[in-house]
């Protein structure tokens, strides 16, 4: 068996056993099943990071989940670019994110993690989540020393670089569906769609993450469903 504890909740324990992953809220008092997801009920190793994340060690991997986005509000959203272009994780998830779809399907629909708690405002921090499951992330946190900076969707825990602070246009603090928005990246750069999402072909429409200020093609519409 092994143990470990939340760093940021000290009373939450994770224990792993030959018949599966446990957790206790109250310091060992009372234990619970916490094996959704998971590969195989032996667990031989458990360990967690500052973020709160829970890694366990199994016979057919790594298995990771991220319970502290359990409780936060995650409701669907897509961003249009100025060309009009819905910005997409290409395959719903798993390689490059592009403004390229004219319409907005599952591929151009992200779940938005406000990590700030209630409503979304100007300033808050996010997660956005592609449809298959992974996490957007600005390569390096965003640099800007290059010109291809991608910003991809294919991370399985959000971190620092699928961390990004939402900045509203015009001025005002609460953000509603409709408002004009930037992403700005851990490393403090903003989020473009090349060309406006007007490219004629993928790479000329793909976000980079290496923009100093928020203009035209660093300006979004987000929609919220």
């Amino acid at each position: 068996m092994d143990l470990a504890l939340d760093p940021l909740r000290p009373s939450r324990l994770y224990l792993a056993t030959n018949t599966g992953l446990l957790k206790s809220e109250n310091g060992g008092d009372l234990w619970t099943d916490f094996n959704e997801g998971l590969p195989t009920p032996s667990v031989t190793a458990v360990s967690t990071d500052r973020h709160g994340n829970v890694y366990a060690g199994t016979a057919r991997g790594l298995f990771v989940n991220s319970p502290r986005l359990a409780s936060v509000p995650a409701p669907l959203v897509s961003l249009q670019a100025l060309s009009g272009s819905y910005v997409s994780a290409q395959g719903c998830g798993g390689s490059f994110v592009h403004a390229n779809a004219m319409t907005a399907g599952p591929c151009e629909m992200f779940t938005i993690y406000d990590l700030n708690g209630g409503a979304l405002n100007d300033g808050d921090r996010i997660h956005l989540r592609a449809a298959n499951g992974q996490f957007v992330a600005a390569e390096d946190g965003g640099r800007l020393d290059r010109s291809d900076v991608p910003v991809n969707a294919n991370r399985r825990l959000p971190l620092a670089w699928e961390t990004f602070v939402v900045r509203r246009k015009g001025g005002g603090t609460a953000i509603r569906s409709g408002d004009f928005i930037a992403l700005q990246s851990i490393n403090g750069t903003y989020l473009a769609a090349e060309s406006g999402g007007a490219g004629n072909c993928e790479c000329d429409s793909r976000l980079n993450a290496n923009r100093f200020e928020a203009r035209e093609w660093e300006t979004f519409v987000i929609v919220m469903r």
